[in-house]
């Protein structure tokens, strides 16, 4: 190419025609109207055509908008009706979407007329729908409407689905409330244990002697109780409740006695803590008859080490031993939380029972605060405080002697909590 060639400017003949298909000549594009479309390359005289895709154009509607602001409800319905196919609340909820008090009594009105909407359907959706925003200069323009008579009793409904959905604060607590259930419930099914499937029990669970804790023989007492209907934490407190009272001898001296895993505190004025080795073979039984029970070399380590061959898992009836291993390892520390709620149960529930002396037994005593023959744990745990008398002399007492100290004191502490009991032995102090 010629230095100069390019200042010569292109004429229009030197363009070939643009190229038109069928299609652009059924939708009416003239070709001698039609612009072309060229480009040129910098340092090339070849002319690229660029091919025009023009799609039809639609033709455009005749209603303006302004004229649709200005229809009315009665034509805006005609033109738009809802779907016969949807259901009452369906149609609710659309019409709750769109902010239509009208649509929305019409929904409900029709809904009850058709028998297709019960009081039932309609107040759980208004329980759970948020109320619409509707500005007064919108339903003040509705109101204006020339309706029919059916179109007001419409209106009417409307007014009465909206009265009945929730604001935004009642929105709120809902939230709240439904926040704090979720977490309840969370944390209910995280240590869930299925119902116990009493079986009798052939391991050993002894405990011996220690610190005034008698020695028990656990498993005689699970082979001899029936377990009641409830969930696994229900069943462990009976069984729990039924060893501490009669465990001791009297039973009443359980109630000196508690469990404090999770305490930071050294000691308590009121309690002595049980043994941790009693402890330890409570839960192991718990842990054996809630099916997590694990021997000492299967508890730790990770999947590939276990051994196939292991005696135990031979014992096991299942088809995949090795993942029931794994199940029992991972779910032994939600069991251990269950257990010690259902232990802590079973405690509440001694230190509310009354002990007998005729019988001996710890038992649950319908008089409750008006009893005035059986020993109560408030009656044995403020004895040294009220009598005033020495830990040698409180640790000697008999039940009948306590109880014939209350008997005859001015303030009978069966039926009084702590700071009751406190004050009426002031009042009878300065009485004197």
């Amino acid at each position: 190419m010629e230095p100069n060639e390019m200042s010569v400017p292109p004429r229009p003949e030197d363009f070939p025609p643009y190229e038109i298909d069928d299609d652009m000549m059924e939708n009416g594009v003239d070709a001698t109207t039609t612009p072309r479309i060229t480009r040129r390359r910098a340092g090339q005289n070849k002319i690229v055509k660029k091919k025009l895709v023009l799609e039809p154009l639609t033709p455009r509607s005749t209603e303006s908008v302004s004229n649709l602001k200005r229809m009315k409800i009665s034509e805006r319905l005609e033109r738009h009706p809802p779907a016969s196919n949807l259901s009452a609340i369906d149609q609710l909820k659309e019409a709750v979407r769109c902010g239509s008090i009208l649509n929305m009594g019409k929904a409900v009105y029709q809904g009850y007329e058709n028998e297709t909407l019960t009081d039932v359907e309609l107040e759980e959706y208004c329980k759970v729908t948020l109320r619409p925003i509707i500005l007064g200069s919108q339903h003040f323009k509705a109101l204006k409407e020339n309706l029919t008579e059916e179109q007001r009793n419409w209106m009417d409904m409307g007014h009465f689905v909206m009265a009945k959905l929730i604001g935004t604060d009642e929105q709120r607590v809902l939230e709240v409330e439904a926040s704090i259930a979720s977490i309840s419930a969370t944390t209910g099914i995280q240590y869930d244990l299925k119902s116990i499937t009493k079986e009798h029990l052939h391991r050993s669970y002894k405990t011996d002697a220690i610190d005034h804790v008698p020695g028990v023989d656990l498993t005689v007492l699970y082979n001899n109780i029936s377990l009641i209907k409830a969930p696994a934490k229900g069943q462990l407190s009976q069984f729990y409740t039924l060893v501490l009272a009669t465990m001791f001898d009297p039973p009443y001296k359980v109630w000196k006695f508690t469990y404090r895993p999770n305490s930071s505190g050294k000691a308590d004025k009121n309690f002595t803590d049980l043994p941790l080795a009693f402890m330890n073979q409570l839960f192991g039984l718990s842990w054996d008859i809630c099916d997590y029970y694990l021997p000492k070399d299967l508890l730790v380590g990770s999947e590939d080490t276990i051994d196939e061959t292991h005696p135990f898992l031979e014992s096991l009836d299942c088809s995949e031993p090795i993942d029931e291993i794994m199940r029992r390892r991972e779910g032994r520390e939600n069991a251990k939380s269950v257990f010690k709620s259902a232990f802590s149960r079973a405690l509440k529930s001694v230190r509310a029972y009354h002990y007998d002396l005729v019988t001996n037994t710890l038992k649950y005593c319908e008089e409750r605060n008006t009893c005035k023959d059986h020993l109560s744990w408030n009656q044995v745990r403020h004895f040294p405080k009220l009598s005033k008398k020495t830990k040698a002399e409180c640790n000697s007492a008999t039940p009948s002697q306590i109880l014939d100290f209350y008997h005859r004191s001015p303030f009978f502490g069966n039926a009084q909590e702590p700071e009751d009991i406190k004050d009426s032995a002031e009042m009878a102090n300065s009485s004197q």
